[in-house]
């Protein structure tokens, strides 16, 4: 069984499949960090991942219901049906630019390259996976330590588009204010996504701009 969705007269069915096995991944990946300077350093990594038996759909299916109550039947199952690969890479440097300030980036970027299996039907799928995942992301971060038990800390980021979930690229920031009043409470306000009131995300999914403050208490060091 699975999940029926009506329609007047019409009902699509996603069906299980007997078939239907977990995908697998093998993966390869590589890093390297470098301390350039005794305040400054970057860690840099590729990465290259082999999917099979990725999800997708099988030939849909046509029949006619006649009991209790006449209806179209649209059976659609789920299938192996997409293989393929990612490649990408990711840069994060960190500089520690006096006692109380530090800077902190990171830029991912990858690619996929996926392909229907010679098994199955040429879909439409291979095009949703590649325009569900962005292509380019990046972080930009300050961490300022002020005085009187103060901290503030800016961050920006970057998505590129979902070409499939119809989001635009956007960049947006968040910020974090605390106040360390004591040696073991911390309160604390932060905002997210500033720049903006609102923005998709995945499509349907929209994310609205909020805030919330934070009551923290540490465990004194013995």
């Amino acid at each position: 069984m699975g999940l029926v969705i009506p329609n007047p007269a019409i009902f699509i069915c996603i069906c299980d499949n007997r078939k239907f096995v977990s995908e697998t991944l093998l993966g390869y990946e590589a890093g390297y960090r470098t301390l350039v300077t005794s305040s400054f350093y970057v860690d840099v990594s590729l990465f290259h991942n082999h999917y099979n038996d990725l999800t997708s759909y099988g030939s849909a299916s046509i029949s006619i219901v006649e009991s209790p109550l006449e209806y179209i039947l649209i059976s659609l199952p789920f299938a192996n049906g997409i293989m393929g690969s990612t490649d990408g890479a990711e840069i994060a440097p960190d500089w520690k630019a006096t006692h109380w300030m530090e800077l902190k980036a990171s830029y991912s970027y990858v690619t996929l390259d996926l392909e229907d299996k010679p098994t199955h039907t040429k879909t439409s799928y291979v095009s949703s996976y590649e325009g569900s995942s962005p292509h380019n992301e990046a972080t930009a971060q300050a961490l300022f330590n002020l005085p009187r038990g103060f901290e503030f800390d800016p961050t920006y980021r970057y998505v590129s588009a979902l070409s499939a979930q119809l989001v635009k690229a956007y960049g947006t920031a968040d910020a974090r204010l605390a106040w360390n009043f004591s040696k073991t409470f911390e309160l604390s306000l932060t905002g997210q996504n500033l720049l903006q009131p609102r923005r998709d995300e995945l499509g349907s999914i929209l994310v609205e701009r909020s805030a919330y403050a934070q009551l923290t208490w540490k465990k004194p060091a013995n």
